[in-house]
């Protein structure tokens, strides 16, 4: 298991946006991250991610 959470701009003191992670893995594991731009899904469509598809 792992816990992500992030803060955006609109409720930090200073307007920045506040991304973090951790996980399991043992101590010396790398655990790449990978960045993708965004994208615009489509109205109506659920969206798929790793282990769960929100309504």
């Amino acid at each position: 298991m792992c816990d992500t959470f992030v803060a955006l701009s609109d409720v930090t003191a200073d307007g920045q946006v506040i991304f973090g992670k951790n996980s399991d893995r043992p101590i010396f594991d790398c655990q790449p991250l990978r960045f993708t731009p965004r994208t615009t899904g489509q109205a109506g469509r659920p969206i798929q991610l790793e282990h769960v598809t929100p309504p």
